[in-house]
């Protein structure tokens, strides 16, 4: 049975990817001739040669190839069972899994997840997307470790978790583009009998009372799809997150400056809800301070 040491398998790569003994040399910091050496008791141990020597510089053998492929890939998985061995030991959480709901700011998701894949490359950090009543299930069952949800200031607080608001998400209201018309006043009772259209997480936000003015109301669960359909159905209406109707304001939408709502009723808080049974990790404890972070440097 053939031994090679992973130092030998090292310093083969090296010496591919450097272009010769000596680059791979530096990039390993050791002397060239134990460069030399590792390769050559390597190539003893396969009993092949691996690189073609007659000119100056080492070419890798095209029968090599695979041989390299396959090393770099053990390199790459010795890498991560040390990694895996390294989190273990310093109680390094292996996954992390956050909910959030529609009206959470996708830049801060990544930026959040970005940040967290930097610091804890090994960790698993999953995003699922959840209305405020399965986050709390999830919760409780601790299938998840974080929702961000958009909340009801009517909401009781939910036994075994901890709530803390990150700020405001401020709404407002948006007519169909196409038959916006400038000459009418849209007061509470026009949009009474005008279609409209709602989020279904601000329902289970228990935001329903705020929300739903139209006995003509339509449910829908993502708001791309939401405001496509509203811009394709005569004077319907909806109130929704200004981040998320950004993009599509001035071409599919158009937001009401004077519609007869107050600013309370159009700003909702957003908070974070975790469980308070379990082990808090390192990993969860940075991912619930960059929540802090961003949510709150994100001009909501």
């Amino acid at each position: 049975m053939r031994k090679f040491t992973f130092e030998q398998v090292d310093a083969f790569v090296a010496v591919v990817e450097a272009g010769s003994f000596s680059a791979a040399a530096r990039l390993l910091r050791k002397d060239k001739s134990s460069i030399h050496q590792l390769v050559s008791y390597l190539e003893i141990e396969l009993g092949i040669e691996l690189f073609n020597r007659e000119k100056k510089l080492p070419r890798l053998r095209p029968e090599a190839k695979n041989i390299y492929n396959y090393s770099k890939l053990l390199l790459e998985q010795h890498k991560e069972i040390q990694s895996l061995a390294d989190n273990l030991f310093h109680g390094i959480e292996n996954s992390l899994t956050i909910s959030y709901d529609v009206v959470i700011p996708h830049q801060v998701i990544v930026d959040i997840s970005t940040q967290l894949s930097s610091e804890f490359p090994s960790s698993q950090i999953h995003w699922l997307c959840q209305n405020k009543t399965t986050a709390i299930n999830a919760l409780d069952n601790q299938t998840i470790d974080i929702t961000l949800q958009a909340l009801s200031h009517r909401a009781k607080p939910q036994d075994g978790l901890e709530a803390l608001t990150l700020g405001q998400v401020a709404c407002s209201l948006y007519v169909n583009k196409k038959t916006m018309d400038n000459n009418l006043s849209y007061t509470r009772s026009y949009l009474q009998v005008k279609p409209q259209f709602i989020l279904e997480s601000f329902i289970a936000a228990e935001l329903d009372k705020l929300t739903i003015l139209s006995p003509f109301y339509r449910l829908f669960t993502e708001v791309d799809l939401m405001v496509k359909c509203l811009n394709e159905t005569p004077h319907a209406w909806a109130i929704i997150p200004d981040h998320l109707a950004k993009p599509f304001t001035g071409d599919k939408v158009v937001k009401l400056k004077d519609s007869g709502f107050s600013a309370q009723e159009v700003l909702w808080p957003c908070v974070m809800l975790t469980n308070q049974k379990g082990i808090k990790g390192p990993v969860f404890q940075r991912a619930y301070a960059l929540i802090i972070e961003k949510m709150r440097g994100f001009d909501l």
